[in-house]
């Protein structure tokens, strides 16, 4: 919603925060949660912080929440602790693994009234939207291991290929926890292929 920009790069931030705001649930003994690099300017960061922080509801910013988000431009440590899933958001960051990149090369940013005025209505469907899919656990079939580990294995090349990023991706753990917030975004119980 705040971006003013090229459609298809519009859409993919939109993709992003979406599977950035599913999250994902706990894997094994891990905590759940997905970690998202933001990359742009400080003008872009304004929006995005903006609109996550309208469909995020406040008792997922605490840090002593089950579910537990953090939009920051600085990058900090968060202690594990007990909870179900912590969930991180970091602008130009290069320390914490991030799993997911999110790329705000817009050409301009709405003005916070301007969006707040379309999106009155939506914040409270998004609010409910993103407590459902927390609520619904996918997880990835047995017989898709194998594909998993390629898929990781492909990704990994390609980031080396590509000689690198800017961010400190998380190249083990990516296509897993990608697969099972994308699940959640798209409300199914199970990865599919």
């Amino acid at each position: 919603m705040p971006y003013v920009g090229d459609k298809g790069i519009i859409e993919c931030i939109g993709l992003g925060s979406g599977i950035y705001i599913n999250s994902t649930p706990p894997c094994g003994r891990k905590t759940g949660g997905i970690n998202a690099a933001v990359l742009g300017k400080q003008k872009n960061w304004n929006g995005y912080t903006g609109s996550m922080n309208s469909v995020i509801p406040s008792d997922f910013k605490r840090v002593s929440s089950d579910y537990f988000y953090r939009i920051s431009e600085q990058d900090k440590a968060v202690d594990l602790g007990q909870r179900r899933e912590i969930s991180l958001s970091y602008l130009n960051l290069e320390m914490t693994p991030m799993q997911i990149p999110i790329i705000l090369d817009v050409d301009n940013v709405k003005s916070r009234k301007k969006i707040n005025e379309y999106c009155r209505e939506d914040y409270p469907i998004l609010n409910a939207y993103l407590i459902d899919s927390l609520l619904m656990n996918p997880s990835i079939p047995g017989n898709l291991d194998s594909y998993i580990v390629e898929k990781t294995y492909e990704f990994k090349n390609d980031v080396i290929d590509m000689g690198g990023l800017k961010y400190n991706q998380d190249l083990g753990s990516s296509p897993p926890l990608m697969s099972m917030a994308y699940q959640g975004f798209s409300i199914r119980p199970n990865v599919q292929r």
